[in-house]
């Protein structure tokens, strides 16, 4: 039912009306958000999921759907949370490629003579520690040069703003690419160019890593202490690339350097890439709306028997 314009009293309202069991946010506190009408609490079981990777700290959101390596288990210390982590065992994600991808081609350095590290995350996360890092890995790999692209490189105040940046790290222009804007599925294109992704930190990147994944780049993540800074860390170990993930800024470089050496890993991962997520939860959808759907009423379960639904988890 279009509900676009109606108040949030109203809405709670008709929640109730159609007795509704389990309200699922997907937007946390993004733009034209409905968290008011949870704050209400319409449905009896309310969860927040995908659209915002944080806690909402809305208390009447009894869940955040989440896996074991967003929220890692005990006795890891839990990430601050008003919700309960709902934990899916297989993963958080659940990946489908852009229809009429471009196919993999063979390892771009090889052909280039050159690697070429790359961040295709949004501009907006994108800082001065990434891009400490980032110079550590360039002048590790000798002759090596990164790829970034995003719209607002179309705008070349911005790409001389980060060449500045990376010209007061002692990077030159010649070991950067910039990239604006390129429709979907087009801008797949630029991982034939491309040897190894550098995952954005502390935001990670989601779609856009699948994406790397999917076109046979391999990405090096960092993982930190929130929500966004683990997106990286589900998503690899899903497709069995748990050791790809970084817990500092110094190991992320040398994960980085040391992959960029192994010519061989990178061909073998190159080719083997789509076969490995096509066979991984990542893209088992059917297996994950099962898991989605088993959580789901093992939570109602709960709520029934009066189990508290808030807390850290």
């Amino acid at each position: 039912m279009p509900c676009h314009g109606w108040s949030d009293e109203r809405l709670a309202r008709q929640i109730r009306d159609d007795r509704i069991d389990i309200l699922v946010d997907l937007a946390g506190h993004t733009d034209r958000n409905r968290l008011p009408v949870f704050a209400r609490r319409p449905a009896p079981l309310q969860l927040t999921y995908l659209g915002y990777p944080a806690t909402t700290g809305v208390r009447t959101i009894d869940y955040r759907i989440s896996d074991r390596w967003i929220d890692p288990l005990p006795p890891a210390a839990p990430l601050p949370s008003s919700e309960t982590p709902l934990r899916l065992e297989h993963g958080y994600f659940c990946y489908a490629p852009i229809p009429g991808s471009p196919p993999v081609t063979a390892l771009p350095c090889e052909a280039l003579g050159v690697l070429t590290f790359s961040c295709l995350n949004q501009a907006m996360k994108l800082n001065g520690r990434l891009f400490a890092c980032w110079v550590e890995i360039l002048r590790a790999v000798p002759g090596s040069r990164l790829w970034l692209q995003d719209s607002r490189l179309d705008q070349p105040a911005n790409r001389e703003r980060l060449e500045q940046a990376f010209a007061g790290l002692g990077v030159g222009r010649e070991r950067l690419v910039f990239r604006g804007h390129e429709p979907a599925p087009d801008y797949l294109r630029s991982y034939h160019q491309i040897d190894i992704a550098l995952d954005s930190y502390p935001y990670n990147g989601g779609t856009t890593s699948c994406e790397a994944l999917w076109m046979g780049v391999p990405v090096v993540s960092w993982c930190g202490g929130r929500h966004v800074a683990r997106l990286g860390a589900s998503l690899l170990h899903q497709v069995g690339l748990g050791e790809l993930v970084a817990a500092s800024p110094g190991e992320y470089v040398a994960l980085a350097v040391a992959l960029a050496g192994d010519r061989e890993r990178l061909r073998s991962l190159r080719a083997t890439m789509r076969e490995r997520l096509l066979a991984s939860p990542l893209m088992d959808h059917a297996g994950f709306t099962r898991e989605l759907e088993g959580a789901l009423r093992a939570a109602w379960v709960q709520r029934l028997r009066g189990t508290p639904g808030c807390g850290s988890g």
